[in-house]
């Protein structure tokens, strides 16, 4: 991998925000379904908290996304990751931050009612803290091995069948990264999706030896278009793949097992991966053969192979996440036989028995993305957490914070303004959006 490649390994990947209310409907005539996404905590934190510069997420006009995402000073890929380690910056003079290390036990204190002893397991040593609240940001399946664990010292830490509604959704991207960024140089293609998950070139019922399945976007993916040549002036990474279908992930996952430890993230270079990029080259370049040979730039593109690519796969392969993202199971329609068994709805009035579950006289509280709301968003870690700060200190609404946003993500009080959705988003990325689109199989058109 080349110097500048390797430095954006860190930057190409870039999930955004939905800074105002924005609906679509799915589905063929007559069965439409409007989706709705917003996510103004994680909107207010960046641009009016931190005051990160931000860009269209998607800037094709065609697209119409209202999305959002952080950028640096020239106006590229600044990563996600950015607001996170910004407030953790902001926030040195305030608190420890203790990298490297595991939670592995929760009791209640002895020393009286109302605190919570911790046990933490570090890189040489273990030791226990003893707190008056416990926030966990931790997701779906660490989290209920590590109550469970913890119960076998005190039953109360034992998980609440609540807890265990969530499902969890593996999640794939694949960047690669080429120094000549054929879909703009030659196809001008800036914006839009490809998929050949659809058709007669289907990787859709099972993976493939070849084609690999690919589900990309022409614009997610950093570059840049500094290069000398007027005629190939853009270098820069393809989103080949966004995608949690199984036919992806067991595509891939072989080549996400050596040497990664559990690492979501692994770099794949020509020494070493060549034979798997030479794969995932040939397969972009046979489903955009048409378009390449219609230019003259078929024979040129295929020969020019990638230098290296980004693979993240979010599964239960994944340490320390083991999901790409969560929703609630849904409910049957046939509703419930059983009296003593209630379900857990995806509202944000029924997601608060998530912000404190293991009782009022248990100071442990959640934050994470598999139990607030929107489903699949870094915003529900946000509103869980909003919550259970609210829970712990009996605050009131913040200065910075409107009074309908405020209602909207406070599960206590919430009443959903006119401007936001009227239900859950059915997601926090657009590779959700795919699984709703139609396709057409056996001459019929079916939702996905």
């Amino acid at each position: 991998m080349s110097g500048s490649s390797r430095r954006w390994a860190r930057l190409c990947f870039g999930t955004g925000f939905v800074p105002v209310p924005e609906c679509n409907e799915y589905g063929p005539p007559g069965q439409r379904v409007t989706k709705c996404e917003w996510t103004p905590l994680t909107a207010h934190l960046v641009k009016d908290a931190l005051k990160l510069k931000t860009a269209l997420y998607d800037p094709f006009p065609g697209d119409n996304s209202k999305m959002e995402k952080i950028v640096d000073a020239a106006g590229h890929n600044a990563g996600y990751a950015t607001f996170v380690e910004t407030m953790a910056k902001e926030a040195e003079d305030r608190l420890k931050i203790f990298l490297g290390h595991e939670v592995v036990g929760l009791r209640r204190a002895q020393s009286g009612p109302g605190s919570v002893v911790v046990s933490v397991k570090g890189p040489d040593k273990k030791f226990e803290v003893e707190a008056s609240a416990v926030l966990l940001n931790i997701p779906q399946l660490p989290l209920l091995r590590l109550l469970r664990a913890s119960s076998e010292v005190d039953a109360k830490m034992s998980p609440p069948p609540d807890l265990f509604a969530p499902s969890s959704m593996a999640i794939l991207k694949l960047y690669v990264h080429y120094e000549d960024a054929w879909w703009r140089n030659y196809l001008q293609h800036v914006g839009g999706e490809f998929s050949n998950m659809y058709g007669s070139f289907s990787a859709w019922e099972a993976p493939y030896q070849f084609p690999l399945p690919l589900e990309g976007r022409y614009w997610d993916g950093d570059y840049r278009c500094d290069g000398d040549d007027p005629k190939r002036p853009c270098r820069g990474f393809l989103e080949a793949i966004y995608g949690g279908d199984d036919a992806i992930i067991q595509a891939f996952r072989p080549f996400m097992l050596a040497d990664r430890k559990g690492d979501p993230i692994v770099v794949l270079e020509q020494q070493k991966d060549g034979e798997l990029l030479k794969r995932i080259h040939r397969s972009l370049v046979a489903f955009h053969a048409k378009e390449l040979q219609k230019v003259g730039k078929l024979e040129l593109v295929n020969a020019s192979l990638p230098d290296s690519a980004v693979l993240s796969s979010w599964t239960a392969e994944a340490a320390g996440f083991e999901a790409g993202c969560h929703n609630l199971k849904v409910v049957s329609p046939r509703g419930y036989d059983v009296e003593d068994i209630k379900p857990v709805f995806n509202t944000s009035q029924q997601r608060s028995k998530f912000v404190r579950p293991l009782g009022e006289d248990v100071p442990v509280f959640l934050a994470d993305e598999a139990y607030g709301w929107p489903s699949c968003w870094a915003e529900s870690s946000l509103v869980l957490a909003e919550n259970a700060v609210y829970e712990m200190e009996g605050l009131q609404k913040p200065s910075w914070l409107p009074e309908d946003i405020y209602r909207f993500v406070m599960f206590k009080d919430h009443k959903t303004p006119p401007t936001a959705p009227e239900a859950p988003s059915c997601g926090g990325d657009p590779w959700l959006r795919m699984r709703a689109h139609t396709h057409r199989d056996s001459q019929e058109e079916i939702v996905i």
